[in-house]
């Protein structure tokens, strides 16, 4: 099969999450549900519709439990569908709704392999509720309500990652996102927070030191995802291009920053040598 747009696919991804969260026991009683034919839903889910309806789109998607603002996301998507001259990239045309409101989180929790690179901050996905606090009351007009939806945000972010069926992962920290925090009350609860999620988990956590010198990593902070469902898929998000960042799905562009994280990792040390060693100095410090 030739492969979706990244418009079509992401709706289909999106629907795929939010069936699975329903636990409908078939097809055929998901269709009656939704009221809709149940060889539509198949090839919705399948991967095999290439144009989608903007209307059943946004219907169906607030029916399996998407937000106002994830359906609105979705619809606009469906209606880049019809337009053969788009590229099929679509970012989330309110930049200030943040990941809470577009199928960012979904997609990603349907990745089969995750491997992020993050310059100064802690990627989210490690982010212990100390760091997620300190970080949310950053915001100048935060206040308690602000805080704590953003924790409960990144919570369930988190939840939806580290189930019952965690990708294949691998973040890589610029030593500055840890240097930043560690004069912070919380700098050893957020090291043992990574630590454990390394041994409960097996993903892999890596430094880039300091004292490695300049690197291309440089230029900033990205994501690269891999996908089986609902067809393969290898798809890029550059956080650091444009202002609300930018997803690559070309092959050479992928390749290129793939080529980026393998030579960034020999660069690195694992975060458990980098804890110790951190912890050894401050033992013997006056």
């Amino acid at each position: 099969m030739t492969q979706q747009r990244y418009d079509s696919w992401v709706i289909s991804a999106v629907f795929n999450k939010l069936y699975e969260r329903k636990g409908f026991s078939s097809i055929r009683e998901a269709a009656r549900f939704l009221f809709m034919n149940h060889s539509t839903l198949t090839r919705w889910l399948e991967g095999d519709t290439v144009v989608y309806d903007p209307q059943k789109v946004r219907g169906v998607a607030i029916s399996l439990g998407a937000s106002t603002g994830m359906a609105r996301h979705l619809f606009d998507l469906a209606v880049q569908t019809h337009d053969t001259s788009a590229s099929g990239f679509h970012l989330s045309a309110d930049p200030e709704a943040g990941l809470a409101h577009t199928p960012f989180t979904l997609i990603e929790a349907g990745a089969e392999r995750i491997d992020i690179y993050e310059e100064s901050l802690i990627a989210g996905l490690l982010q212990c509720i100390e760091y997620i606090k300190a970080f949310a009351s950053l915001e100048p007009s935060a206040d308690r309500e602000f805080v704590e939806k953003v924790l409960r945000f990144k919570l369930e972010r988190q939840a939806a990652i580290f189930g019952s069926k965690v990708p294949e992962m691998r973040v890589v920290l610029n030593e500055a996102a840890l240097l930043r925090i560690a004069h912070c009350d919380f700098y050893e609860a957020q090291i043992d927070h990574m630590l454990d999620l390394i041994e409960r988990y097996g993903i892999g956590i890596y430094v880039l030191p300091m004292s490695a010198g300049l690197h291309r990593a440089m230029f900033g902070p990205f994501v690269l995802m891999g996908f089986d469902q609902p067809v393969e898929r290898e798809i890029g998000f550059l956080e650091s291009y444009g202002a609300a960042g930018e997803w690559v799905e070309d092959r050479s562009t992928l390749d290129r920053f793939r080529r980026l994280y393998k030579s960034t990792l020999q660069r690195c040390v694992e975060l458990g040598a980098y804890a110790n060693a951190d912890r050894g100095m401050a033992q013997i410090e006056p």
